[in-house]
């Protein structure tokens, strides 16, 4: 299992944000999670009350271990799962948040972690598209299945740590140097299993071949396909040096790839944000960590462009950036 931290959103899960009451089962959620061993973090990510004065008056026992950290005044949702990833010295791809609904759901995404959810069943087909890997009528039941909930969250036999996503990446980063070598972009990508093996590697080479599909991510999955049977693999993971496109999203939608590591982002094209994953009740929002290995990837795009005249993409990229 790869997920240390559990940060619960306070309003929702926990809490009835309307009337202050307690939620069924709110302590023992907590505790649940405290006898795992996860990192406990009670938050508000609106960041629109007090949430330790709101736990006291509804009368929550908060369990030894649970930390509660008030918001503060102008933070994003993102910024506050940053904040408490880097509070609990984790990086945000190492936590699962617990929260009500599907906006707080697709920002837990956007900022790395996984999602479960603590909602009414007319929500759940909404949360699932935002990202959520399971619904919960209440904290008590979630609490007595956390430990299959947060396996369905970290299916990987390592934790994305700072140091081992860098690893993921410098692996692609050594496939994107193969195609500046060769003239091409210098886009590269691997496909990861749940136990840390590469499977698969590419690099993007639409130039010499003609074909626009020929990006690098298509390339890794093609040149793991002949060994791996990729759809029977829990916890696979796609690194790739650019944000995916929709094509390439959406294959990794398609194979269900459980996590997505990039390194740069890519505002004309990315796709993150822009794909949601199939209606089917087994389909899951990949984790999506982007910005690992950021500056080495930029780096080898200016190398690029700096031996061609007309860059294209890469110059509007680079521009659009502020790279």
């Amino acid at each position: 299992m790869s997920v240390d931290v559990l940060l619960i959103d306070a309003f929702g899960p926990l809490l009835h944000r309307a009337t202050g009451r307690a939620g069924v089962g709110a302590s023992a959620l907590m505790r649940r999670a405290v006898d795992a061993e996860v990192r406990v973090i009670v938050t508000d990510l609106r960041g629109a009350g007090d949430v330790e004065d709101a736990i006291v008056k509804a009368g929550i026992e908060v369990p030894t271990g649970v930390d509660i950290v008030p918001s503060s005044a102008g933070e994003s949702p993102q910024e506050r799962i940053q904040a408490v990833a880097d509070r609990a010295g984790a990086h945000p791809a190492q936590s699962a948040t617990v929260v009500s609904t599907p906006w707080a759901a697709f920002a837990s995404v956007e900022a790395g972690a996984t999602v479960l959810a603590v909602a009414k069943e007319s929500a759940a087909e909404s949360l699932q598209q935002s990202g959520a890997r399971g619904r919960y009528d209440t904290a008590r039941v979630l609490a007595d299945d956390l430990e299959e909930a947060l396996a369905r969250c970290g299916p990987q036999t390592f934790a994305f740590t700072p140091d081992r996503l860098n690893a993921l990446m410098d692996d692609a980063l050594k496939e994107a140097s193969k195609g500046l070598e060769t003239n091409e972009i210098p886009i590269g990508s691997t496909v990861v299993s749940g136990d840390g093996d590469v499977l698969g590697q590419g690099y993007n080479v639409a130039r010499s071949t003609g074909r626009p599909t020929a990006h690098a991510e298509m390339e890794a999955i093609a040149d793991a396909f002949p060994r791996h049977d990729l759809k029977s693999q829990d916890g696979l993971v796609l690194v790739t040096t650019m944000e995916p496109c929709a094509m390439c999203f959406g294959a990794a939608l398609e194979l269900g790839v459980d996590a997505i590591v990039y390194a740069v982002e890519a505002p004309e094209n990315g796709a993150v944000g822009r794909c949601t994953p199939n209606r089917g009740p087994d389909s899951v929002h990949p984790r999506v960590v982007g910005g690992v290995g950021r500056s080495k990837s930029i780096d080898l795009l200016r190398d690029w462009e700096s031996d061609h005249e007309n860059g294209g993409f890469v110059s509007r990229l680079l521009e659009s950036i502020d790279a």
